[in-house]
């Protein structure tokens, strides 16, 4: 039997508004959102009413737009896999969550993640037991404690996967206040909601292992339905933390003026990777690295691809990087730039 805990603060503050049905996004509305650094901290931290939320600062990735998109959920693809959905948002064409609700809950029929790196989406279906991720009214500082249970799909190292899972999520509004966007932008009056669910499920030959989901979305209701922000991460690993993907998406409505990808005026812009195209290691060199130098490779959507801190000896393996055009950030404890690298 599913067991739900709601938990509601008695004096919680209504002046930023809540989330109800009547506001939830609409089949066919869509929005285009600007592609941000996906290492920008998530702010897990800053909860409550009145805080603010600084993300003014925050790198663009290239110029990258992605989409956000409501679906109708029937009319997918992917419909037959999780019955009972009526619409899908999908954000950046990475992930695609289910929904159904009615006028004092939303539910969820699960999601599916798009991982370029394999050849199918990885597939998490809630279709025994559903997820709870919001009862209505949903105000700041109630949250939504819940079980869910049902299947996981996917194709890891060419190995079909079709296992059950288990998982237990917890949803809030952990926050109200002001967001800073780029160009000076404030917007007040901004609602955060806050998603964490972990499913439990066995990978064949790998044992056991959990798909972590952490999404935080920033809501303007004076302006729209859909998220004026977005810090969405997903992460299979182990029990014990190994993470055999890891990715965050990012995304913001206003346009940032600084880019990654775009290299600026600083010491590390005279840095000297070689080979460059390569196939087994790379060289990183220069005069203003240093003991703090760390590396991050990123592919053309932003998705991290490797990260760690740089040798004394500037060398990065390239074993476990596909062949294709990425961007290289080298940064030290004062600067960061940006390079182009071709993997072959």
């Amino acid at each position: 039997m599913k067991k739900i805990l709601l938990f509601t603060a008695l004096f919680a503050s209504y002046s930023f508004g809540q989330m109800t049905q009547a506001n939830e996004p609409t089949i066919g509305t869509s929005t285009s959102m600007f592609l941000c650094d996906s290492l920008v901290d998530n702010y897990e931290s800053i909860t409550g009413t009145g805080v603010t939320w600084d993300y003014s600062n925050i790198d663009g990735v290239f110029n990258t737009t992605k989409n956000v998109d409501v679906l109708d959920a029937t009319l997918t693809a992917e419909a037959d896999s999780f019955p009972g959905a009526t619409y899908a948002i999908n954000v950046g064409g990475a992930l695609t969550s289910y929904y159904s609700s009615t006028a004092t809950e939303r539910v969820s029929q699960g999601f599916l993640y798009f991982e370029p790196s394999f050849t199918d989406p990885v597939y998490a279906m809630f279709s025994n037991n559903l997820e709870t991720v919001a009862t209505y009214p949903f105000s700041v500082s109630n949250y939504v404690s819940d079980n869910f249970d049902g299947y996981f799909n996917w194709v890891y190292n060419t190995l079909p996967i079709h296992e059950t899972l288990t998982g237990n999520s917890v949803s809030t509004v952990d926050g109200t206040g002001t967001l800073l966007l780029p160009q000076s932008t404030s917007i007040a009056n901004v609602l955060r909601f806050k998603l964490v669910d972990t499913s439990y499920t066995t990978l064949p030959l790998l044992g056991p292992a959990q798909l972590v989901r952490t999404q935080f979305e920033y809501y303007d209701y004076a302006s729209s339905n859909l998220p004026v922000f977005i810090h969405s991460s997903l992460a299979v690993q182990t029990p014990g933390g190994a993470s055999l993907i890891e990715n965050n998406i990012v995304l913001s409505t206003v346009q940032p003026t600084t880019w990654v990808g775009l290299a600026e005026e600083n010491a590390l812009d005279n840095i000297v990777i070689s080979p460059n195209p390569a196939s087994e290691k790379i060289k990183v060199e220069g005069a203003s690295l240093n003991d703090h130098s760390t590396f991050t490779f990123l592919d053309d959507t932003g998705r991290i691809i490797d990260t760690g801190k740089l040798s004394k000896n500037g060398l990065i393996e390239l074993n476990d990087i596909k062949a294709g055009h990425y961007f290289l950030k080298i940064s030290n404890d004062q600067e960061t730039t940006t390079k182009n690298v071709v993997i072959k």
